[in-house]
């Protein structure tokens, strides 16, 4: 774009363009002279999305960032990782995926609008990567916002009595039996330790186990660990928790790779299969196995190949 002549191809494309997507550092594109202001001129219903690290203004809006950066700025990487131990960033490019998702949203809606005739012109959309990043937070921001309370690192350490990873005689099963979850499901997976003969489990039907300050103590922790953990080391029973007709709690096999031998990533050509989009009737496709396993961890079966 340091040419004249490709900043005047620049603009000849955009009198037909709906959208105009950039990333460059906020204000190069107007020192240049392909700024909205300049472009919307040439073009009054055009949509242009700008997408930076921190926005086009504000203290931060000239500093150079990248994905970990946002994620630090945002406050993901504060959230990220194991209690005792530095932060860890998610997977991925996640803060780029962030602004991503909602620069397309935005644009779309936008340019929407615009063909639809609805009296909306064309419109500069600023995407802050940073701010992004804090949408993603769940109830971090809350938190601080109504209770002065800075969440912490959690990972690494059972916080609720009735949820965790648990070892049994076939693996291990991550369960959500307690915390968050609806009184009936932890009263469904009480009754069915009783059930299932830990009769000292009908102790976890007091009144005081639906409490959170209760199911956060030590002494909740302990015993839910010991009378889950009486049941789930029985031979197959880590399979039955996953198995069970009905079951009103949520659960998920440990996957464990010891002993068995891991497939290279599955081909890109292989790597989707057919899922029905709810809603609209349509099938789209969906993600497969990045990295299947020989057999399933939970039932002993050879994976579908798609």
């Amino acid at each position: 774009m340091s040419a004249a002549v490709d900043r005047e191809s620049f603009k000849r494309l955009v009198r037909s363009a709906d959208i105009v997507l950039e990333t460059a550092a906020p204000g190069y594109m107007a020192s240049l002279g392909l700024g909205y202001d300049e472009l919307s001129l040439l073009n009054p219903g055009l949509v242009m999305t700008s997408i930076t690290p921190f926005g086009q203004s504000g203290p931060y809006a000239a500093y150079a960032g990248d994905d970990i950066v946002a994620l630090a700025m945002g406050g993901m990487l504060h959230l990220g990782g194991y209690f005792d131990s530095p932060p860890v960033a998610v997977h991925g490019n996640q803060a780029w995926l962030a602004a991503a998702q909602f620069a397309a949203v935005a644009t779309m809606m936008s340019a929407f609008d615009v063909k639809r005739g609805v009296g909306v012109l064309g419109r500069h959309i600023d995407v802050s990567m940073q701010e992004c990043v804090v949408m993603g937070m769940e109830n971090a921001i809350q938190f601080y916002d109504l209770e002065g309370i800075v969440r912490r690192r959690e990972a690494g350490q059972q916080r609720w009595a009735g949820a965790g990873v648990f070892d049994c005689a076939d693996g291990q099963v991550y369960l959500i039996a307690g915390g968050f979850v609806p009184a009936h499901m932890r009263e469904s997976n009480v009754r069915w330790l009783i059930d299932a003969g830990i009769a000292e489990a009908e102790c976890m039907l007091d009144p005081k186990w639906s409490r959170e300050d209760f199911q956060t103590t030590d002494e909740a922790r302990e015993i839910f660990a010991r009378l889950f953990g009486e049941f789930a080391l029985q031979p197959y029973q880590g399979r039955a928790v996953c198995r069970r007709p009905g079951a009103a709690h949520p659960h998920l096999p440990g996957q464990r790779t010891g002993g068995r031998s891991c497939k290279p990533a599955t081909p890109v050509s292989r790597a989707f299969c057919p899922a029905r989009a709810r809603g609209v009737g349509a099938h789209a496709p969906g993600a497969g196995r990045p990295i299947p396993l020989d057999r399933n961890a939970l039932v002993g079966e050879a994976p579908q190949r798609h």
